[in-house]
């Protein structure tokens, strides 16, 4: 074993392997070298057994493929499967591009020596299994990425219809940048190429980040029910140094004055695109419920009901609460997360500004949605079009110009006020319908009526002025 050991660069250890010459078409190379970082050749000796292991994995991995009936002349022309070889072998620092055969990359220091060993122990078996397996369809379906993975991974996990679409494009993005290949084919150095060709493009870092986290879902539940040997978008990303910048924000005190100061709230205006009295009460459900705005466009007369709980006393008491619930059908509800479903008191000022006389004229009236005239968007969405109208409405008649306050700032102007501390951590996360931290929490219903009633009444946000005026 010490025969692989040669001190070199004034007395640093090295070692290399010869590729058998029956296997260097397919590995690329003719030998396998690496520094081990250190002059003293006891610690040689004892690093050299794991780097013999991953070496042997290489030299192994391409015996296998030798092994399904391939010969080396045809290996170097399916040169997919020898650049994956090769890929993995330099990722791994045992074989250096641009290097000839008798060059040696720096020393690394021992934390980098650490981390190759333990990565080699890993990727080396994924390489073995991967070979092993033989990549060209007899153990692996071959699929496309962009239709029969999309549609089985979409099957199984049943996103919503926008989602799926989503991850469709960017799968088509990655064929367009990287040319079409099965899903079991596809490499490490693909998904890295994928990523510097966003880059050149001029992608922002958001917009990168995006897509490459939607290609990761893809190529795990690949590789999670054996349409791939390995996720190869595994750890690969990229760091977005404008992200906390660019980070929503909740509405200040301005913010807010301008938007209950302007006509909707003043005048009772309701332009066209706000679908009538959506405009004036779903931007003041959001700002004292802290709800999506799709939960809020969804709810029907039924999901505000008066509830009956025990006070401290034991005396009964009724409150009005709103319902944020899952519900299939055509009238049907939809949230976000199953953290999201939720039962919220409603604010004392909601109740002030003639919320429940609004909810029973639409009872009266035969709606089946509080919010009747909200239509549909191209994914189903009933806030579609009214949120391109609040939005409009924020900048220019609002003139909230700050790109980072959007309709969601209510939800995070909600949690920032309701994160008191005599607000329990808990009761906070469950009116806003975050899952809990503690695994404890997950016991039971939640926090009874009476402790959600009592935050409710707790939060207020000083200075604010609303309109004084009930909505008829």
């Amino acid at each position: 074993m010490c025969s692989y050991l040669k001190p070199r660069n004034g007395g640093v250890y090295y070692t290399r392997m010869v590729v058998p010459p029956r296997l260097r078409a397919i590995i690329g190379k003719s030998d396998l070298g690496r520094s081990l970082g250190t002059k003293d050749r006891a610690e040689a000796k004892r690093l050299l057994p794991a780097w013999l292991a991953g070496a042997q994995s290489i030299i192994a991995a391409a015996e296998a493929e030798l092994s399904v009936g391939q010969t080396p002349t045809a290996a170097v022309a399916a040169n997919d499967d020898q650049q994956s070889i090769t890929s993995v072998a330099m990722d791994l620092g045992m074989i250096h591009e641009s290097q000839p055969d008798h060059a040696f990359p720096e020393e690394p220091d021992a934390l980098a020596i650490a981390r190759s060993e333990l990565r080699e122990a890993m990727e080396n078996k994924v390489l073995l299994e991967q070979i092993r397996a033989d990549r060209r369809g007899k153990a692996y379906s071959g699929k496309p990425l962009d239709t029969d993975i999309v549609d089985l991974w979409a099957a199984e996990r049943k996103p919503k219809q926008k989602g799926i679409d989503t991850h469709r494009a960017v799968a088509r993005w990655f064929y367009d940048r990287i040319g079409e290949k099965p899903v079991d084919l596809i490499t490490r150095q693909d998904v890295l190429s994928f990523k510097s060709k966003l880059i050149e493009e001029g992608q922002t870092p958001a917009n990168i980040k995006m897509k490459l986290s939607r290609l990761r879902t893809l190529l795990q539940w690949a590789a999670d029910n054996g349409h791939a040997p390995t996720n190869a978008a595994h750890g690969i990303s990229i760091k977005d140094t404008q992200a906390a910048k660019n980070k929503r924000r909740p509405f200040d005190l301005a913010a807010l004055d301008a938007i209950f100061d302007s006509p909707v709230y003043t005048t009772r205006e309701r332009p066209t695109q706000g679908r009538g009295e959506a405009a004036y009460w779903i931007p003041l459900l959001a700002l004292f419920t802290g709800a999506r705005m799709e939960e809020l466009g969804q709810l029907r007369p039924h999901d505000v009901t008066r509830l009956s709980y025990p006070d401290p006393d034991g005396a009964e008491q009724q409150g009005w609460f709103i319902h944020l619930i899952e519900d299939g059908g055509e009238n049907g509800t939809g949230l976000k997360t199953a953290q999201s479903e939720r039962v919220i008191p409603l604010h004392p000022t909601l109740e002030r500004l003639g919320f429940i006389v609004f909810i029973q004229a639409m009872r009266d009236q035969g709606h089946d949605r509080l919010f009747h005239q909200l239509t549909r968007g191209p994914y189903g969405n009933l806030t579609h079009k009214w949120g391109q109208w609040f939005g409009e409405y924020l900048r220019t008649t609002c003139r909230v110009t700050d790109k980072r306050m959007t309709f969601h700032s209510f939800r995070h102007t909600f949690t920032d006020y309701v994160r008191r501390p005599d607000i329990p951590e808990g009761i906070q996360r469950q009116l806003v319908g975050h899952s809990s931290k503690d695994v404890h929490d997950d016991y039971g219903s939640g926090y009874n009526l009476l402790w959600l009633v009592q935050a409710m009444k707790l939060y207020r946000i000083p200075g604010l002025r609303l309109p004084l005026n009930e909505v008829a």
